[in-house]
């Protein structure tokens, strides 16, 4: 770790602030204020995170110590965060991404290489909470996070991570998709150590990859401490095997190796499938912890490679009185008594601070220096109530989960109430799917008002299109967020509810007329004009493949039956199963 020059002593004088707020760590840390390293230049290098804004108190683990963590410091592959209670602070990953991690979290950096196209990050949670905000990835860059119990790739998206204090990972996604898989199949490492990667072999264990759940946007799923046992008997029997297989490399494997490796690999993508629930859509906990998400920044960070000229970084601090004072920016809660962030020179900064019993006050300033700035209250009875008029304004919608932004920062879905100074003017958007955007302008007058926005229903929500070479033919399902369709060529084709495709499975010469998929669990059992078919919805996968006669029972239309998990249907004069 180390600090940019500009940024040291803003950076200690936060940390004192910190310490001395919140009182359950200032006596175990108040000899780890210890001086600064060297300065280093403005920018971040290649292998570098930058911490960009703090609330309440944050430490890295430097030399089997935690040290406290100050705006401007820069964090390597190998470093470890942790974050004290009523507190978080985010971090930067270049332009790709940003996090927060929450109060109460333990957090690692495993990789840090940030290139355009050549990437690689990896991150480890302990304990707690982080939510991200990644950008979407560009040729070869990797972006992965682990727990004790799961494994997550991500391509680019916003979503949530939990660990709670058995161990079991909530993985909650606002936007984009990700896969994910219990921590006991490491399959990436056995193809690591595949010594000339024989193509049969990791074709084989990539069917694994493959099989991971896929969780989209507006969904979560749970892997437990419980999974991860179900599951590591099979990937060890697994694991053993590849093992005698690359000791082995030097011969030609076998046909009865490569068979029984099969057997393996679908052992563990069926222990998968029986231990971990699929998603499900998300909780109101989960949508509302998500939010908050909306209020990472991403500042523009100067590229020490490039010779255009680059955007300036200025450190602010602030410092409010009584110290549970709440600290709002740009409309958007931030921490309370002392918070911290970099900003991009130039940026125009609105706090208002609020506390139960005191005068409302408002800092406005624009970001043209380095700072650090003070604010004390003054209560209720000791200043008259004309010397500064305020008033409550109260927003609810309709429906009641409809996103509320004021001046285009996020402050809540259904509801909203708070005091404003009395001439405050702000701009409200209330947005939900589904429904026609309003937009108002408010001017805060010495009355309460309560405004209700009731939003009007599209004529259509929206439209995509599933497959762009054949029509769909039969009915769509519609499963868990997805929906699933067959088209006229033999295709089944999954997406989410935006239209994503997340999977095509070609049926062969299997035409789709007249009929339609039924799902049960992960399966899609489809028959066609030549075949009955049963497909792993996850995976992609030709579970089965049955031929059927051309005849009558066809042309009104062959309809599956799905008992205990079998399917059943017409074929002429018979029924089969």
């Amino acid at each position: 770790m180390r600090s940019f020059n500009r940024l040291s002593f803003l950076s200690i004088l936060f940390i004192i602030l910190s310490s001395m707020l919140i009182i359950s760590c200032r006596k175990s840390e108040e000899g780890q204020l210890a001086e600064r390293g060297a300065a280093e230049p403005l920018a971040p290098a290649q292998n570098e995170a930058l911490v960009t804004f703090i609330s309440g108190v944050s430490f890295v683990l430097q030399q089997n110590d935690w040290q406290p963590l100050g705006i401007g410091d820069y964090l390597h592959g190998g470093d470890t965060v942790k974050v004290a209670e009523g507190s978080y602070c985010e971090l930067q990953f270049g332009d790709l991404a940003a996090v927060r991690i929450e109060a109460n979290t333990i957090f690692a950096i495993e990789k840090l290489f940030l290139e355009s196209g050549a990437g690689n990050i990896a991150l480890n949670i302990t304990a707690g909470s982080v939510l991200y905000k990644v950008g979407k990835l560009r040729g070869n860059q990797k972006f992965d996070i682990k727990t004790m119990t799961a494994v997550m790739g991500v391509r680019g998206t916003r979503f949530g991570v939990r660990v709670d204090e058995k161990g079991a990972t909530l993985l909650a996604v606002k936007s984009g998709v990700l896969q994910i898989m219990p921590a006991s199949i490491a399959v990436d490492g056995l193809i690591d150590r595949l010594p000339e990667k024989e193509e049969r072999v990791l074709e084989l264990l990539q069917k694994i990859g493959d099989s991971a759940y896929t969780v989209a946007a507006d969904q979560e799923i749970l892997i437990t401490g419980q999974s991860l046992m179900e599951t590591e008997a099979s990937f060890k029997e697994l694991e053993e095997l590849v093992h005698t297989i690359i000791a082995e490399m030097e011969t030609t494997i076998s046909e009865e190796q490569l068979r029984l490796l099969d057997l393996r690999v679908e052992a563990v993508i069926h222990s998968v499938a029986v231990s971990v629930a699929p998603p499900v859509d998300l909780s109101e906990e989960s949508r509302k912890a998500l939010e908050a998400i909306e209020g990472i920044r991403m500042i523009n960070i100067p590229d020490v490679t490039s010779r255009m000229e680059q955007p300036e970084l200025v450190a602010i601090t602030l410092r409010v009185e009584p110290q549970d004072a709440e600290i709002l920016l740009n409309s958007r809660y931030i921490g309370k008594g002392v918070v911290s962030g970099i900003f991009n020179r130039g940026e125009e900064l609105s706090f208002v601070i609020q506390g139960q019993g005191y005068l409302e006050k408002t800092l406005e300033l624009t970001a043209d220096e380095d700072g650090m700035f003070e604010v004390k209250l003054e209560k209720l009875g000791e200043v008259p109530l004309q010397q500064a008029p305020a008033a409550e304004v109260s927003i609810t919608t309709l429906p009641g989960d409809a996103l509320i932004l004021i001046n285009g920062e996020s402050v809540g879905r259904g509801n909203f109430s708070s005091t404003f100074p009395v001439g405050r003017e702000f701009s409200v958007a209330v947005s939900r799917d589904g429904y026609e955007e309003k937009e108002l302008k408010i001017i805060v007058t010495e009355e309460v008002r309560d405004y209700e926005v009731s939003l009007d229903l599209l004529a259509v929500v929206g439209s995509f299109s599933l497959s762009p070479v054949a029509p769909l033919a039969g009915e769509l399902h519609i499963e868990a967020n997805k929906v699933i369709g067959v088209d006229a060529d033999g295709t089944i084709v999954v997406s989410d509810m935006k239209g994503a495709v997340l999977r095509r499975i070609s049926l062969g010469e299997n035409s789709g007329y007249n009929s339609f998929p039924l799902i049960s669990g992960q399966r899609a059992y489809f028959i066609g004009n030549r075949r009955f078919v049963v497909a792993d919805i996850n995976s992609g996968e030709l579970v089965k493949s049955l031929p059927v006669e051309n005849g009558a029972a066809y042309n009104f239309g062959r309809r599956v039956a799905i008992f205990n998990n079998r399917g059943i249907f017409p074929d002429n004069d018979k029924i089969k199963v």
